[in-house]
C-alpha cells in the first residue's frame, strides 16, 4: 500500500511539473543540438521536450532507462537521475538556460561579430594549421581606426599583453562561455568592467606577434576553444 501510494505520488508530480513548465517548453519543441551526449535521450542529435517528457516518466518510474540513456540524464552530473535532471532538461529545451552539462551551446545561440564594419572579411579562418580562433579585419584596418566591440554582455575579465596575442581582452559571459579578442592597438574597457553587446572594448591592432592590423577573436567553452563561426 505504502509503495502504491509513493507511485501514485510520483505521479501527480511529474504531472505537476509537466503542467507547469510545458506551457514554457512548448514553443522550444525544436530543441538544442547536443550531437547526441548530455540530455538526447532518443538518440536523434536533439534535446526536446519529447527527451523531458521521457525523463521525467523515467523519474516518476513509468519508463526504464539503459545505461547510455542513463548516462545523458544526469544533466547535473552528480551521479544520479532525479526530478533536477528533468527540471533541467525542460529548462534546457526551453532555451531558459543556454549550455548543457557538458558545455555544449544550441545551434541558435548567436554571438555578434565582434567588428561590424561593413568592410570586414576573415583572413585566417579556425583549424587553419591549428589555428585557435578567427583572424578578422576590414579594409583600412591598417590605419587602425577600426572598433571591436564584445561579442555578447559579460564581465571583462583580463586585459592584458602577451607576446604573441599582444594587447588582448578576456569577457566571460557566464555559464562556462568566454570570448577573447587578441592583436589590439588599444583597449577601452578594463578588468571587472560590466559590458553589453555590441560595446566597443578597443581597436583593431597588430601587437604582439602578427601581420597587419586584425582582430584574432577566440571562443571558449569551459575552457575550450570552439569554432567561432558555429555561434556568429
Amino acid at each position: 500500500m505504502y509503495h502504491t501510494a509513493k507511485r501514485f505520488f510520483a505521479i501527480l508530480l511529474a504531472v505537476a511539473v509537466l503542467t507547469g513548465m510545458f506551457a514554457v517548453a512548448a514553443y522550444a519543441d525544436a530543441g538544442v543540438q547536443t550531437f547526441g551526449r548530455t540530455g538526447d535521450l532518443n538518440g536523434d542529435g536533439m534535446v526536446n521536450s519529447s527527451d523531458a517528457r521521457y525523463l521525467l516518466r523515467a523519474v516518476a518510474r513509468l519508463e526504464s532507462l539503459n545505461d547510455a540513456q542513463r548516462r545523458n540524464a544526469d544533466i547535473n552530473r552528480d551521479g544520479r537521475v532525479d526530478s533536477i535532471d528533468a527540471r533541467l532538461l525542460l529548462r534546457i529545451s526551453a532555451r531558459l538556460v543556454c549550455y548543457t552539462a557538458n558545455g555544449e551551446l544550441p545551434s541558435d545561440v548567436r554571438l555578434l561579430w565582434p567588428v561590424q564594419d561593413d568592410s570586414r572579411y576573415t583572413t585566417t579562418e579556425y583549424g587553419q594549421n591549428g589555428h585557435g580562433g578567427l583572424d578578422i579585419t576590414c579594409s583600412g584596418a591598417s590605419q587602425m581606426d577600426k572598433q571591436i566591440v564584445a561579442a555578447a554582455d559579460g564581465v571583462v575579465t583580463a586585459v592584458a599583453w602577451h607576446w604573441s596575442y599582444g594587447n588582448y581582452v578576456v569577457i566571460d559571459h557566464g555559464n562556462g562561455l568566454s570570448t577573447m579578442y587578441a592583436h589590439c592597438h588599444s583597449v577601452a574597457v578594463a578588468v571587472e568592467q560590466t559590458v553589453a553587446q555590441g560595446q566597443p572594448i578597443g581597436i583593431i591592432g597588430n601587437s604582439g606577434y602578427a601581420f597587419g592590423a586584425h582582430v584574432h577573436f577566440e571562443v571558449h567553452v569551459n575552457g575550450v576553444r570552439q569554432n567561432p563561426r558555429n555561434y556568429l
